[in-house]
């Protein structure tokens, strides 16, 4: 939001307000599109609700070219939303790749709290679900597959953790 010059304040100063979801495909989530109780969402995980909002007249808004460069600067893959996936899209939309499970912190971090934090996901990967299906597999989170694509480098703490889990190789 802040490269198109947005931010939670202004959007509160215009009267705007803000709907939290705790999860992409959460029930609260479809429930508000449907009743028309938001204007706009703002979230990854589209195909849990993207075609839901597409059919109540939500439409999709391409990102800028100098959006998209200044997000690639930052680490972010180019990619489209597919006409083919979602019908009733009149067109691709440009955007960014979000897939996967990024956890993205500054380099700064200290390496034993990101180590920490990786250790904390790795106790839990039996209740956390992709899609709300499948296990959450640590393999999946610490490399590059086809669902999430791994454009930045691991922090130092979390690569000296999957290394000793062997999740990496």
């Amino acid at each position: 939001m802040s490269l198109y010059g947005l931010s939670f304040a202004k959007v509160k100063k215009w009267g705007g307000s803000w709907e939290e979801s705790p999860w992409p495909s959460s029930p609260r989530r479809k429930e508000s599109i449907r009743r028309g109780e938001v204007d706009a969402v703002f979230d990854e995980g589209i195909h849990t609700w993207l075609d839901e909002a597409l059919e109540c007249g939500f439409e999709v808004l391409h990102l800028e070219s100098d959006v998209l460069k200044a997000l690639e600067a930052m680490g972010y893959r180019r990619a489209f939303i597919p006409r083919t996936r979602y019908k009733r899209l009149a067109e691709d939309i440009r955007t960014v790749d979000f897939s996967g499970w990024p956890l993205i912190t500054h380099r700064w971090l200290d390496n034993d709290i990101a180590y920490s934090i990786c250790e904390a996901i790795d106790a839990r990967k039996t209740v956390i679900t992709i899609d709300d299906k499948e296990p959450l597999n640590m393999k999946n989170i610490c490399r590059s597959t086809e669902s999430g694509p791994l454009q930045i480098p691991l922090h130092p703490g979390a690569r000296k953790f999957y290394r000793e889990k062997g999740y990496l190789r």
